[in-house]
């Protein structure tokens, strides 16, 4: 990859990890605007995506939206993290959560398995290729930066795990904005970067 590459790839990967959260947060919050019988009490957001609801096309094209974003996005920020086996390993974990994120739109609630797969492992394996990423930005001298990704991405993992819950809505909203930070955040940094 010459130079000149190299540096439109990391600010197009920038541009998605930036997006990615705006697009799919408003895609969601205007299927929350559109369904009156939605609760956050007792509702998951999934709710929003079974057919022939309303908000079904909109809550399923934020997240197949957003999972194909937060694929180029980590592309992005594996090639900028380089070798390293840390790096490589986070880049793989994070790409299967990422994927799952858009098959949670592809398979929508009604289909149970998929489904259910699908969301378990975004919310439970996307925190983990984060952790990664943001151990490996620790290890390269970016410390701050490597404590608040591995930080929020804790975070999210145990909001999913320990928040107490009567619906799934709330926690998975909590856990859904903590993993967009260091997305967003990482995403401005591959952007700047890609200017140099």
């Amino acid at each position: 990859m010459t130079a000149f590459r190299n540096r439109r790839f990391l600010r197009m990967a920038g541009l998605c990890g930036v997006l990615a959260p705006v697009v799919c947060f408003g895609l969601i919050f205007y299927a929350i605007s559109i369904s009156p019988w939605f609760s956050w009490q007792t509702d998951a957001l999934s709710d929003l995506g079974v057919y022939p609801r309303p908000s079904a096309l909109w809550f399923n094209v934020a997240l197949i939206a957003a999972g194909l974003l937060n694929v180029v996005l980590v592309l992005g920020i594996g090639h900028w993290l380089g070798p390293g086996w840390l790096g490589r390993a986070g880049t793989a974990v994070a790409l299967v959560g990422v994927v799952a994120l858009g098959l949670i739109g592809v398979f929508p609630e009604n289909i149970r398995s998929p489904h259910w797969i699908a969301a378990a492992t975004y919310f439970l394996v996307t925190p983990f290729g984060y952790a990664l990423l943001g151990a490996e930005l620790w290890r390269k001298g970016r410390r701050a930066h490597g404590a608040a990704v591995a930080a929020t991405a804790l975070g999210a993992f145990l909001v999913m795990l320990y928040l107490p819950r009567d619906g799934l809505a709330v926690p998975e909203m909590i856990a859904g904005l903590l993993l967009s930070g260091p997305a967003f955040s990482t995403g401005i940094k591959l952007w700047l970067e890609g200017e140099r």
